[in-house]
């Protein structure tokens, strides 16, 4: 059973092990967790061999199945894999991570967090639904909105990016989404 809901890419400032191997602190910063299965029916009127008793040999029959759901405890980053991580000491010191995460607010929460922004989000979502109204400014093949290009841009210039460069990428590709920015960004990382 698959619990993610959204598959994003988030930059996120990196981390570096003692070895000097960069990551995202993203899974760790939004945890998930699974709560306890819940009973929601039961299949009767089956006869089905699962095996033989260990002592007499007669084939064990199965006539009845209990069936659980399992529930979610804690929202969060279900999985998360590096896209693109300097080595230790690069500028900027960023990362993009693929994410996936169980609900709209958990991306929200990345979003409000001070090393973390949500570059952009599939659509349709992993259930092959629409993105909801509220998600679409961060869609992938969308342009990036100028509000949100302000916010990336600044953050990345914050990080020790060039802004001219950053600057200078926007003229040439007025239309960028963040699909575009995600693949020019590892040629920006020095």
């Amino acid at each position: 059973m698959s619990y993610g809901k959204y598959r994003a890419a988030v930059i996120s400032v990196c981390d570096y092990d003692s070895e000097g191997v960069g990551y995202s602190s993203v899974q760790e910063d939004f945890p998930f967790a699974i709560g306890p299965d819940v009973f929601y029916d039961t299949i009767s009127n089956i006869r089905k061999p699962w095996g033989r008793h260990p002592v007499t040999n007669e084939p064990l029959i199965v006539t009845e199945v209990d069936r659980y759901t399992s529930t979610i405890d804690t929202h969060g980053v279900v999985s998360s894999s590096a896209y693109a991580v300097p080595a230790q000491g690069s500028t900027p010191d960023v990362c993009i991570v693929i994410v996936q995460v169980s609900n709209t607010a958990t991306l929200v929460d990345i979003e409000g967090a001070a090393k973390h922004f949500v570059l952009g989000v599939d659509d349709p979502d992993l259930y092959g639904d629409p993105l909801p109204a509220g998600l679409l400014p961060y869609e992938f093949d969308a342009p990036i909105p100028a509000g949100r290009w302000t916010t990336l841009r600044d953050g990345m210039v914050s990080r020790g990016m060039d802004a001219t460069a950053l600057d200078n990428w926007k003229t040439n590709n007025p239309d960028a989404t963040p699909r575009d920015f995600g693949q020019a960004f590892k040629n920006f990382i020095s």
